[in-house]
């Protein structure tokens, strides 16, 4: 005796077509180019775990010279402005450029579709394209870091980031704001998947927790980087233009 289930099934999530003996994601196809435009899931998981451990390792190197700064008796290592770079690289470098993307883009991508039962994410080529943006916004932020730094600190306060900083900020923000369509790109890429994509009887009360999890973040992401855009936008106006925004006496 068997009862009907009712999901949000659709065909795009059956099975993958049948692959050769000992075929996999990693040995389907060689050569760069058939990295730099594959849409598999995995591929692209793993594109986002190299980028982002180059990424790591950079943000690691500041903190090493930072933490190196402060054995010695005086912090003589490097000079002050120096050590202010260093500290807002370190912090922009992790917060932005691996704490926030290193889950969904890795986990996320290796593991939803499989989770769900789905061949791929909704939208693969979007996927590659957000990897593609975040690689772009990266690229422009850490030529900022290096190419005159900047001693904001990672959170921007104004008024010393939008009138008294003379360093790369409007550069640097320019390159978070690039990698942020790329958060935004993931969080709907995730969101569509998981609607349209369950495999049979799979039902959003029947979810594992990891995928109720991921699903949450990619609705933060959608909702909330917006919001830190434009925030981002309103120190570069003002900045630019010195309009007034974040003065008090407005």
């Amino acid at each position: 005796m068997s009862s009907a289930i009712t999901t949000g099934f659709t065909p795009q999530a059956k099975a993958r077509p049948p692959r050769a003996p000992g075929e996999n994601y990693l040995n389907v196809a060689f050569g760069v180019k058939s990295w730099l435009l594959t849409t598999d899931h995995k591929r692209i998981a793993i594109l986002y775990l190299v980028t982002l451990t180059i990424l790591f390792f950079i943000g690691g190197a500041a903190a090493t010279v930072i933490r190196l700064n402060l054995m010695t008796p005086n912090g003589e290592l490097v000079p002050a402005d120096t050590y202010n770079k260093l500290f807002t690289a370190h912090g922009i470098i992790m917060v932005w450029f691996f704490l926030v993307p290193v889950v969904p883009t890795v986990l996320g991508n290796f593991l939803v579709p499989m989770m769900i039962g789905a061949r791929d994410l909704a939208f693969p080529k979007i996927n590659l394209l957000s990897w593609y943006v975040f690689t772009i916004g990266a690229i422009i932020t850490l030529w900022a870091l290096l190419a005159g730094g900047v001693d904001t600190g990672w959170t921007f306060y104004t008024p010393f980031s939008s009138k008294y900083a003379r360093t790369n900020v409007i550069p640097t923000m320019l390159g978070i704001f690039i990698s942020g369509f790329s958060s935004i790109m993931t969080g709907l890429n995730f969101i569509a998947t998981m609607h349209t994509m369950r495999a049979p009887g799979l039902t959003w009360w029947r979810m594992p927790l990891f995928l109720w999890a991921h699903y949450a973040v990619s609705v933060i992401q959608v909702l909330a980087t917006p919001v830190l855009a434009m925030a981002l936008i309103l120190v570069g106006v003002e900045r630019v233009w010195g309009v007034g925004i974040f003065d008090p006496e407005l």
